[in-house]
């Protein structure tokens, strides 16, 4: 389990890579080029056995403070959009 852990910090980087990967799956389709908290979620899952919803809800803050990423409620779940790169991780 901790190793697990330590191959996913820092968290944040993880999830913009997998909002990234989503988006440009949907892009080849024309979909809306957004994900939302589930489709972030399930992709998560597939990646480690167990993640802390307040460490994903945690890191999706920081990405939108620092202006990488757009989280809207829009009721039902929350869309994430893209916002900017991370150039210089």
């Amino acid at each position: 389990m901790e190793e697990e852990r330590w191959v996913m910090r820092p968290l944040h980087i993880t999830i913009y890579n997998i909002i990234e990967n989503i988006i440009s799956k949907k892009r080849m389709y024309k979909k809306d080029e957004m994900v939302t908290y589930d489709e972030l979620l399930n992709e998560l899952k597939e990646r480690v056995s167990y993640i802390d919803e307040d460490e994903i809800l945690k890191s999706l803050m920081k990405l939108e403070l620092w202006s990488f990423i757009d989280v809207v409620n829009n009721g039902a779940t929350l869309e994430i959009r893209l916002r900017g790169g991370m150039g210089g991780r």
